[in-house]
């Protein structure tokens, strides 16, 4: 089963009407009225399920005198899950492309000419430690109301609160220091902070 049939028919299989459908053709071979009959509805919404069903290749149908019958194709569901997700991909080969990209960006950033330019590195992170006091609710502190936890706060902070301002498109920050930057182009913070070192 490739891919596209295996996505065609796990959405078809997304309706209850048409699992019972499936339950009593599991059972034995039926014609529309009968599954419409068993199933509380009429030929047209059963007939329409049962096209459904065989455009997924979930179902058969035959003549017998004068009824079209239809039966269970049940060679799809003995299928495995795991046969399904070994199968080679409809995009494989963009994957493949997708991959081969990503490499040569990373050789090119790293070799020059043929030789090593630089180390790849993992970048350490550093965690930030809250400290000091958490602000009252009920008597909250003047100037910027988390000035008692943060690690930028200074005496601007605790006189003057600071304005709500826009630094990114629907994205608002109220903090003196909410222009300047904080992190150099090695990932370190540009104040003196008391943090937590993980290599990740």
């Amino acid at each position: 089963m490739t891919e596209t049939e295996a996505i065609r028919l796990f959405k078809c299989l997304s309706d209850k009407s048409r699992l019972q459908i499936l339950k009593s053709l599991a059972q034995e071979d039926m014609y529309v009225e009968r599954l419409g009959g068993g199933l509380g509805g009429g030929p047209p919404p059963v007939s329409f399920h049962l096209k459904k069903l065989a455009d997924a290749g979930a179902v058969s149908s035959y003549k017998s005198q004068y009824y079209r019958m239809y039966a269970l194709n049940r060679a799809v569901f003995e299928t495995r899950i795991l046969d399904i997700l070994g199968e080679e991909s409809d995009e494989a080969q963009i994957q493949a492309q997708r991959d081969a990209e990503y490499r040569r960006k990373v050789l090119d950033a790293f070799l020059e000419y043929g030789k090593l330019k630089s180390i790849p590195a993992q970048r350490k992170k550093e965690r930030i430690l809250l400290e000091g006091n958490i602000p009252s609710p009920i008597k909250p502190p003047s100037g910027c109301k988390f000035h008692t936890r943060c690690y930028m706060a200074c005496d601007k902070c605790k006189r003057v609160p600071p304005e709500l301002k826009e630094v990114k498109p629907g994205h608002f920050v109220a903090c003196h220091f909410a222009d300047q930057q904080k992190i150099d182009e090695n990932g370190n913070y540009l104040f003196d902070i008391k943090t937590i070192t993980n290599q990740r």
